[in-house]
């Protein structure tokens, strides 16, 4: 095999240096499958060997670099379970300086439960978890720190560190999310910007690098502290790449998801010097390699990144992530309309849930909401982990009512539809647009009679527009014995996709 030679990068260091991950998704073990140009053939090992090139190129200059965690680690891959039992210690071989939550990790009171408990995986960053408006719900305190100083080893360089989330509705009942609005009106905000001496802000928020709540914090911030100080938003949720200039001395950087961006931000403290820059380096072993001044892309790994490289794969060994289910005929896209032969709503629909969840009755119809399928599945071998990745929520299937007239289900599906990307799981995914917010196995017929289903995660909105639209109370009842979407996926799979080979 010949080497990979790769032609440098040179990063644009400055006085203030930040390494940050958002929304991984538990995508530790990067992609498996050609999804991307260049092939996104990095892990979190190779993060973490990035990290220890760069610092130690910055220490070298006398500078320091921050890494940086903004929020949606879980829900994603089979690493990912709730609680993510196997996917915290992973995460914790990595040094990060501060992290934040997003929303995935607040869907469900069990991952809220574990991530906080005492002595858990948010009391291990030693006030590095920034949670400045998620709050326990029984105590009104922060699950995490409010604020954090970070300051440079090397430089001196001090930052202070906060951690938002959007205005998030539909969390588990344990924690609260407090209206940003609010929260920069509070004294401890206001406290920490008057009192506490620093060089610059540093917020991580979990939020879209354009959505108006960062320019509610930057406004806020700036009558406080005024124009001089510089202010770094990493943001985050939409899963794109993007980068904002909110003022000369302010800037909104979001660096993309699922394992697919490695971002660097640098920025100056002097007014006189050019302020903000960014650089989005592609998670390719090369270009990582590149971005650490190497010539070779075989140089990039470090001791301590192979040995996380080595247990990640020996997670996904004892998980069972790399057992064959069977083999696709052709590869499916998530954001394919319904009607493409090459949808994977499509075939969800039509045959997944048609034959698997639904025994083939069609007077029974599943309503759900076009969130649930986050990945592309691929033709070839399917390993466990590909259908993790492709349906990894694991909702439980449940019935709303019986005796459903076919005007009435069409109304609900009509008011669902009204409410748009609510039910998307927060996330307005790029090509979601060729989807309707909800789908269903089959079109309600007038005349018909139904048994309406639905998903856990959308129970409750499903039982709301149910009783909205037809004066009647929905009897919910949990189906299927709890068997759940990724599941039915593997029994489907297994029984329908059988690999010719062994057959053979």
């Amino acid at each position: 095999m010949l080497a990979c030679i790769v032609n440098l990068v040179a990063l644009p260091w400055s006085d203030v240096n930040l390494l940050v991950v958002t929304d991984v998704h538990s995508w530790i073990a990067g992609h498996k499958h050609p999804d991307h140009a260049p092939v996104l053939d990095a892990d979190y090992g190779h993060v973490l060997s990035l990290f220890e090139r760069l610092a130690s190129s910055a220490a070298a200059g006398g500078r320091d670099l921050f890494l940086l965690q903004n929020g949606d680690l879980n829900d994603g891959t089979g690493y990912s379970r709730v609680p993510p039992l196997a996917l915290v210690p992973l995460l914790q071989r990595l040094p990060f300086a501060a992290l934040t939550t997003g929303n995935h990790e607040l869907y469900k009171n069990e991952v809220i439960d574990y991530l906080a408990r005492p002595g858990g995986f948010v009391q291990s960053w030693a006030g590095g978890f920034l949670t400045s408006n998620v709050l326990n719900a029984t105590t009104r305190e922060p699950i995490g720190a409010r604020y954090k100083l970070l300051v440079g080893r090397n430089s001196g360089v001090r930052l202070l560190c906060f951690g938002f989330l959007y205005t998030m509705r539909d969390h588990d009942d344990h924690i609260v999310v407090a209206a940003v609005e609010d929260v920069v009106k509070e004294m401890w905000f206001v406290d920490a910007l008057s009192t506490a001496s620093y060089d610059a802000l540093l917020f991580l928020a979990h939020m879209g690098f354009d959505d108006r709540l960062v320019d509610v914090l930057h406004d806020a911030v700036r009558a406080l502290v005024g124009w001089s100080v510089p202010i770094q938003f990493l943001t985050g949720h939409t899963h794109i790449r993007a980068y904002r200039k909110l003022d000369e001395q302010a800037a909104s950087f979001e660096a993309g998801h699922y394992m697919d961006t490695v971002g660097f931000a640098s920025f100056a403290l002097s007014t006189s010097a050019q302020a903000f820059h960014h650089v989005n380096i592609e998670a390719n072993v090369a270009a990582m390699a590149a971005a650490a001044g190497l010539r070779n892309a075989s140089a990039l790994q470090t001791p301590s990144g192979a040995a996380l490289q080595h247990e990640i794969r020996r997670t996904a060994s004892a998980l069972g992530l790399d057992r064959v289910l069977g083999c696709s005929p052709r590869s499916f896209g998530t954001y394919q309309p319904l009607a493409a032969p090459d949808s994977l709503w499509g075939l969800y629909l039509r045959n997944v849930t048609a034959a698997q969840v639904l025994g083939g009755n069609h007077s029974k119809v599943v309503v759900e909401s076009t969130g649930s399928l986050r990945y592309n599945l691929f033709a070839g071998e399917v390993t466990v982990n590909d259908v993790c990745t492709m349906a990894p929520f694991e909702d439980a299937y449940w019935r709303v009512a019986t005796h459903v007239s076919g005007d009435d289900l069409a109304s609900v599906l009509g008011a669902l539809e009204a409410r748009g990307f609510e039910g998307r799981r927060g996330l307005p995914e790029l090509g979601a647009a060729s989807l309707p917010s909800y789908a269903t196995t089959s079109t309600p017929v007038s005349g018909c009679v139904y048994e309406l289903w639905t998903l856990s995660f959308d129970l409750v909105r499903v039982v709301a527009a149910f009783e909205a639209q037809t004066g009647q109370v929905a009897n919910p009842k949990m189906m299927l014995d709890g068997a759940n979407t990724t599941s039915v996926w593997i029994s489907w799979i297994t029984e329908y996709w059988p690999c010719l080979w062994r057959v053979a």
